[in-house]
């Protein structure tokens, strides 16, 4: 059986990973992330569990919660759908498509067009977002 095309670039990236790690140039790792539009790869370690107050990114001084939430006490001000464009569905990697979702949302809020926040809550089996405001 002939392999993809893709097999090879993505048997070299598992090699160099593995190599790096024996010259411990990088950490022990549990999975290997491969974008091979972007050819780059992320050698990553799972925690056994959640931080509470662990953050995705940092988007213009406002925390967005990835599978996480903050330790302060909070209320929910609006929730959104994920939203991805046609295009975005089709190419990309989740992280990359979340953080434009996420930037739309911050430069509504900028222009007034939705409620004022202060933090984002991705919501883990949707992918959708919760605007908060911390008491």
């Amino acid at each position: 059986m002939k392999k993809p095309p893709y097999a090879k670039k993505t048997e070299k990236f598992v090699e160099q990973a593995f190599k790096r790690k024996e010259k411990e140039k990088i950490s022990d790792f549990d999975a290997i992330i491969i974008d091979l539009f972007k050819e780059k790869a992320v050698a990553i370690k799972f925690n056994n569990h959640i931080s509470i107050d662990a953050k995705l990114i940092l988007v213009e001084d406002i925390p967005v919660y990835f599978f996480a939430k903050p330790k302060k006490k909070y209320t929910v001000v609006e929730e959104f759908p994920a939203e991805f464009s046609y295009r975005a569905k089709r190419t990309g990697m989740l992280v990359d498509k979340l953080e434009s979702m996420i930037r739309k949302t911050v430069h509504k809020e900028k222009k007034g067009e939705i409620t004022k926040f202060d933090a984002i809550i991705i919501n883990p089996e949707n992918l959708s977002e919760k605007l908060i405001v911390f008491e």
